[in-house]
């Protein structure tokens, strides 16, 4: 068993401090998607900001706990890829039309990997323990967002009034938002309910809840979940075997049936046979069939990768292309490639293919414990699958909750691995101060980025008849609108 293991039971104040860090981030994906903080009108800014500034807080936190020697020791060694990634990100910001916007990027994407080692080395240090909560964080997430649209839509039934798209959209104004953090959050649900260590009652709940989601997600008609599942589950199979998933491909299967069969009686047949309603049909077949317009974004990143295929057009600066009706491509490989050159996203790509053998090795080498990392593999593929169709990793809870399922891989590979010596404080010191720059870099960039956004309403004014509004960073994400100073704040 790993040293790391073995140590489970001394406790410090750095575990403490990643206690609460997670906490935290378990409110930001409870309350952003559904009742949100009243703080801003714009649901998007309001998720955006307070993402930032958990992210700040993190950072912070990271920068105290590297003070801690033996939370030092479990930290996942941070592999050369990486940092050569990051490492051309800078030059390609540094080279960009918008410099703002794309220091803002490449700080957003260095807190997030902070992010991503506190959680690492916190389900690291108890992987049974990190996967329980996991589970029934999952578990109470998907379950609110069933009960908020049950009672929308024991309104609507009660005012006898037909179901619309409102009765579906909790703390969002796409449809397709919900679905991208349900995605992400169906693994951990499945797993516990696939578990027969635990009680009968508890599964059974689970794969109730399990199929309302596939039902709901039926009627927001989004097309990427059903795609990210039909190709993340064979590759599961192939990458992990068929005796470690099997149980959590037949979970998500099954519950995904039982959700159509729920979707056809609650959405369709129900609101007919009761009279408050005709059939409920969220989007046009035809809308459905169609492309959305994504042939566009496509030659528009080979474009932009033509004209800088080395180092990109910068991070965030797809955002500036005159005539394209979306402020990113909805594809993570061809917005890296694109913004950040194909060396980076070639690097990134082998980092990922990487991590995955790595992840796989590892649980086939150590105890059956850690079987408990699947569910985050099974949610890291899902996520990088689904951000091939669609822009699940620019939007706040999705990006949040992506970072925090990558972090299981991660922690797969540092369990098994050998136990890191320890650095020594001058070293400590030097992460510190690097740290606390990152903070300072990021804070006057997201925060410079933040006094020049325009409102939402300004924006789609300005936009041409060719462009929509469809977020980046903040609402309003093109970058030309934000550096207009003739357009008030």
């Amino acid at each position: 068993m790993s040293e790391i293991a073995a140590d489970e039971n001394r406790r410090s104040w750095t575990d403490f401090v990643s206690g609460f860090l997670l906490a935290a981030w378990f409110g930001y994906l409870l309350f952003s998607p559904t009742i949100g903080f009243g703080w801003i009108e714009s649901w998007h800014n309001e998720q955006r900001a307070a993402q930032v500034v958990l992210l700040a807080v993190t950072a912070l936190g990271f920068a105290a706990m590297v003070l801690d020697p033996r939370y030092r020791c479990r930290l996942p060694q941070i592999h050369w890829i990486v940092i050569a990634v990051f490492a051309l990100g800078t030059i390609s910001a540094a080279r960009a039309k918008y410099l703002e916007a794309a220091y803002a990027e490449v700080c957003l994407h260095v807190l997030l990997a902070i992010l991503i080692i506190v959680t690492a080395a916190a389900v690291a240090r108890s992987p049974k323990r990190a996967i329980t909560l996991a589970q029934y964080a999952a578990l109470l997430l998907l379950a609110t967002y069933v009960l908020g649209v049950a009672v929308r839509y024991g309104a609507a039934a009660s005012l006898w009034r037909p179901l619309n798209l409102d009765v579906l959209l909790l703390g969002y104004a796409n449809p397709r938002f919900p679905s991208a953090l349900h995605a992400l959050l169906i693994p951990f649900a499945a797993s516990l309910a696939a578990d027969p260590a635990r009680r009968k009652p508890i599964r059974a709940a689970t794969f109730f809840v399990l199929a309302c989601i596939w039902a709901i997600n039926l009627a927001l008609a989004t097309r990427a979940i059903w795609f990210a599942y039909a190709v993340a589950l064979p590759l599961l199979w192939v990458l992990l075997g068929r005796r470690s998933v099997a149980r959590l491909v037949i979970v998500v299967s099954v519950s995904a049936g039982a959700g159509a069969l729920l979707y056809a009686l609650v959405f369709r047949g129900l609101p007919v046979w009761v009279g408050f309603g005709e059939s409920f049909q969220s989007r046009a077949l035809d809308q459905l069939a169609s492309g959305s317009n994504r042939a566009l974004l496509i030659q528009s990143s080979i474009q932009a990768i033509r004209s800088a295929p080395w180092l990109g057009i910068g991070p965030m600066q797809f955002a500036a292309i005159a005539g394209v009706w979306s402020a990113h491509p909805h594809n993570w490989l061809l917005q890296l490639a694109s913004e950040w050159g194909l060396p980076a996203a070639g690097l990134a790509i082998w980092g990922l293919v990487k991590l995955f053998r790595g992840s796989a090795a590892a649980l086939s080498a150590v105890s059956a414990e850690c079987d408990t990392f699947i569910a985050f593999m099974a949610a890291s593929v899902v996520a990088l699958v689904y951000g091939l169709v669609d822009g699940s990793l620019v939007m706040p809870v999705s990006q949040t909750a992506a970072a925090l399922g990558l972090a299981g891989p991660v922690a797969a590979v540092a369990y098994s691995g050998p136990r890191i010596g320890s650095v020594s404080r001058g070293v400590a010191a030097l992460m510190v101060f690097g740290i606390a720059c990152v903070g300072v870099a990021g804070a006057i960039h997201l925060g410079w980025f933040a006094a020049h956004s325009v409102g939402p309403m300004t924006a789609v004014e300005q936009a041409n008849a060719s462009r929509t509004l469809w977020p980046r960073f903040w609402s309003d994400g093109f970058l030309p609108f934000k550096t207009d100073s003739s357009v008030g704040p």
